[in-house]
């Protein structure tokens, strides 16, 4: 039993929150030195991934409209919902709550002390 679960999201390991995206596409969020890195994986294989703080995507998820980031992996919130765009192309959408609260659970492993 793995020791998050939020919706449909489960944590992978320690420092790492996983949303499926598809049945072979998924976000992966994970603790990465002062920021947080964000991977799309097609079954176990990483397509892209981007760098960002934790701050910089809690501000946007507050809009109630908006876009994250440019380049092959982008993000669009449109009221609630948060649409996973990689090189142009759809190809998910989680609730932006969810992403807040995975967020937040990174957050908290990494006051805790629980990463580098």
């Amino acid at each position: 039993m793995e020791p998050y679960s939020i919706g449909d999201k489960k944590n992978i390991g320690k420092n790492m929150i996983q949303f499926q995206l598809t049945q072979s596409h998924k976000l992966i969020i994970e603790n990465n030195d002062h920021r947080i890195r964000l991977i799309i994986m097609e079954n176990e294989k990483e397509l892209v991934c981007r760098k960002e703080s934790i701050r910089k995507l809690e501000q946007c998820i507050l809009l109630t409209e908006t876009s994250i980031f440019k380049g092959r992996l982008q993000l669009f919130k449109q009221g609630n919902r948060i649409d996973i765009l990689m090189k142009n192309t759809h190809i998910g959408s989680i609730q932006a709550l969810d992403l807040q609260n995975g967020l937040s659970i990174l957050h908290a492993e990494k006051m805790a002390g629980l990463t580098k």
